[in-house]
C-alpha cells in the first residue's frame, strides 16, 4: 500500500545543520550536525521500515519546540531535516516545492503560584502561550499531486473571457473585448498619454500596464 504521509515526532531539543569546518582544505561536518542527521534518519527508518521514498513533489511541515529562546536561526534547523531525510521520505530534496517551518520557544512570563505572571527561571516547566510542552522535533510529508494530462489540456486552452480596457482618467477605452485587442487598447492610450495609468482587466483582477497609481488622482 502506498504511503499516503509521513509523520515523524522526535523528542529532544532541535538541532540546526552546523556549518561545516575546513581542515587541510577538506570541508567536515561537525559531529553534532552528522549524529542529529544519523538518529533522524535511524528514527524515520524505524517507523516506516518498508515505506518507499515520495519520488514526486512534496510538502513538508516542520515544528520546533525548543528549549531556550534566541539562536539557531529556523532556516538552519530546517535545512537538517532537509538533508537528513534525503533517499528515505524523498529521493532529493528538490522535491520539496512547499515547506511551512515554525520555532516555538518557551514563554518569557509564566503563570507564578501566587496566582501572578512572572519572569521565567531556570527549571520553569517549558510553556508556550500558556501551554506546556517538551522539546520535539515534529515533521510531516505529503506527496503533492501532479499535473494529469486532461488538467495540462485544459490550462493550454485559449482565454476566452472578455476584458475591458480602461484608464483612471478617461474611463473605458471601448467595450470588453479580447484580451490581445484589450491590451493594445491600453498600450495605445498609455503612449499616447504617458501620465494616464492603464489596465485591462476581468471581473476579478486587474493588471497595471502603465502609470503609478497617483498619476491620475
Amino acid at each position: 500500500m502506498e504511503q499516503s504521509e509521513f509523520t515523524l515526532c522526535l523528542p529532544g531539543d532541535p538541532v540546526p545543520k552546523g556549518r561545516p569546518r575546513v581542515y587541510n582544505g577538506h570541508a567536515i561536518t561537525p559531529k553534532r550536525t552528522v549524529r542529529a542527521e544519523e538518529r533522524l534518519f535511524a528514527e524515520f527508518r524505524l517507523k516506516y521500515p518498508q515505506a518507499k521514498p515520495f519520488q514526486c513533489p512534496v510538502r513538508l511541515e516542520a515544528e520546533f519546540w525548543m528549549s531556550h529562546r534566541g539562536r539557531p536561526d529556523l532556516d538552519n534547523l530546517l535545512k537538517l531535516v532537509l538533508d537528513s531525510l534525503n533517499g528515505v521520505a524523498y529521493v532529493d530534496d528538490a522535491q520539496v516545492v512547499e515547506s511551512h517551518a515554525s520555532k516555538r520557544m518557551p514563554d518569557l512570563w509564566v503563570y507564578g503560584s501566587k496566582g501572578r505572571y512572572r519572569k521565567r527561571k531556570s527549571g520553569d516547566p517549558y510553556t508556550c502561550c500558556g501551554h506546556e510542552y517538551e522539546p520535539h522535533l515534529y515533521i510531516r510529508i505529503k506527496p503533492l499531486p501532479e499535473m494529469g494530462a486532461e488538467q495540462a489540456r485544459t490550462s493550454m486552452m485559449p482565454d476566452r473571457r472578455l476584458w475591458m480596457p480602461r484608464c483612471r482618467t478617461c474611463g473605458p477605452l471601448g467595450k470588453p473585448t479580447g484580451l490581445d485587442e484589450a491590451v493594445t487598447s491600453c498600450t495605445r492610450h498609455a503612449n499616447q498619454y504617458p501620465n494616464h495609468q492603464t489596465a485591462w482587466y476581468p471581473t476579478h483582477a486587474q493588471i497595471i500596464v502603465k502609470g503609478t497609481p497617483n498619476d491620475c488622482e
